[in-house]
């Protein structure tokens, strides 16, 4: 009859499901399917997080995930697939048959080895191809540990002892690292270990000058430095100390004994003083007479010139005897030879001879060879610039003693005649190539000269004078 035929049917139909439900049990594919996608989750990050560390394309976290999702089935495939017959022999060392959740299992493992091999596998083939070279660069940037070839030695001591010494790491370009101060403890400092390169030291005690030079550190090798710390006195406040030694200059190596030299140049804040102390009208500070134009000319018609853009005494460029608005911290500018003269007198100073002045910027010579010490300078000099900047803005633009801005910022009038009608200025400015930031390199001005580019600093013999 046809419903006894319907019911014999649909009991058959039922059978076959119950079975197949009971064969994917039996088979434990849920369990295959759980350890597939556990690991394969796993893998998926491990790729993510290699990609965006290395900076990778932004497909491979996708692409990752479609190998992921292609490999299901043939893992859920091959666990049903691997059945052993009942008539197979169970291995001697075996206790149970290889059944499907062993398969599985094993099938599992080695696909999401194969993937995490593959991710091993790719990242080194693009580091290799430089795809990965990020990656490689990072790691290297960002490892605190330090290659025991590029390590060096530091050690400083002062004139007197006792005092702070604070380093600062300078980069590639020549610029401080934006890294935390390094402090090394007080003179004499035990000898430190640091990565090789060029650093900018700080030594500094009470009632002394603060020093800052330029130091580089070797690898594997101890550099060693000493400076002799200036006293913040009423006339060597700002000062820095050049010891006795070789200068060169445009015809010979000069011996020159020690001195000391400005910091920095004289910044209009610190000539306005001089002004203000009736610099301009005491003649102690002034000659008797100067020569002008090829005729003499008493001091009373020289100074009568020597005034600002109001008619009140001052630098051309000031107005109603105060400099202009902002600039107090720039050097001075604008001012002859004369003026330099009569500011350093009433300071207590002195105009620097060209010999003392290449021997406070350069060093001593046979430190490397002249060309070396020239290019090191300039590199970090306000040249060729469009406008002057504040005395001692630039922190890395110091000579080997400690003077700022000696190569560029503002040209600098010395002690020194190229020949009875010149003076020697050094140093070249922020508007000049830097070439002539050169000892053979020799300009003169006539004394009455002034500009918007020449200014000055003065000297100190060690003992007065």
């Amino acid at each position: 009859m046809p419903w006894v035929r319907r019911e014999a049917y649909r009991s058959c139909m039922w059978q076959q499901v119950r079975g197949a439900i009971a064969e994917v049990h039996r088979r434990s594919l849920w369990r295959v399917l759980g350890i597939y996608l556990a690991a394969g989750w796993g893998a998926y990050q491990i790729v993510k997080e290699i990609s965006e560390f290395g900076d990778m394309p932004t497909w491979i976290p996708t692409f990752a995930i479609v190998v992921i999702i292609l490999g299901l089935p043939i893992v859920l495939g091959m666990a049903v697939v691997r059945e052993p017959s009942k008539t197979e022999i169970k291995p001697e060392q075996s206790e149970e048959p290889l059944g499907p959740t062993t398969w599985g299992m094993g099938t599992s493992a080695l696909v999401v080895t194969v993937i995490v091999l593959s991710v091993v596998g790719g990242v080194t083939l693009v580091s290799v191809t430089g795809l990965g070279r990020s990656v490689l660069e990072r790691v290297a940037s960002e490892s605190p540990v330090e290659s025991v070839e590029s390590m060096g030695n530091l050690s400083i001591n002062s004139d007197p002892v006792g005092a702070s010494v604070r380093i600062q790491p300078l980069t590639d370009s020549g610029m401080i690292d934006d890294s935390s101060p390094i402090e090394l403890g007080v003179t004499p400092t035990d000898t430190a270990t640091l990565p090789s390169g060029r650093y900018l030291v700080q030594v500094g005690m009470d009632r002394w000058n603060t020093a800052s030079f330029l130091v580089s550190v070797a690898p594997n090798s101890v550099s060693t430095s000493e400076t002799t710390l200036v006293a913040d006195g009423p006339v060597t406040s700002g000062m820095v100390f050049v010891p006795a030694g070789s200068a060169v200059t445009a015809e010979e190596m000069v011996a020159v004994p020690d001195f000391y030299i400005d910091e920095r140049e004289v910044t209009n804040q610190d000539f306005l003083r001089f002004v203000g102390d009736d610099g301009y009208t005491r003649g102690e500070f002034w000659p008797d007479s100067v020569l002008m134009g090829g005729t003499v000319a008493s001091r009373a018609e020289f100074l009568s010139g020597l005034v600002d853009s109001s008619g009140l005494p001052g630098p051309r460029d000031w107005s109603g005897g105060v400099f202009p608005s902002g600039m107090g911290d720039h050097p001075v500018t604008r001012v002859n030879w004369y003026e330099a003269q009569a500011y350093a007198r009433w300071a207590g100073k002195r105009l620097p001879t060209a010999s003392e002045w290449w021997r406070a910027a350069l060093g001593t010579p046979g430190e490397g060879s002249l060309q070396e010490r020239l290019l090191d300078e300039t590199i970090r000099g306000n040249f060729s610039n469009e406008m002057l900047e504040p005395a001692g803005n630039r922190e890395t633009a110091v000579s080997p003693w400690g003077a700022h801005d000696m190569a560029g910022n503002a040209l600098e009038w010395s002690a020194t005649e190229t020949n009875s009608t010149l003076i020697q200025v050094m140093g070249g400015s922020w508007r000049e190539p830097s070439y002539k930031f050169d000892p053979t390199w020799v300009e003169g001005r006539p004394a009455s000269f002034q500009a918007e580019t020449l200014g000055f600093r003065c000297a100190l013999s060690v003992r007065g004078g």
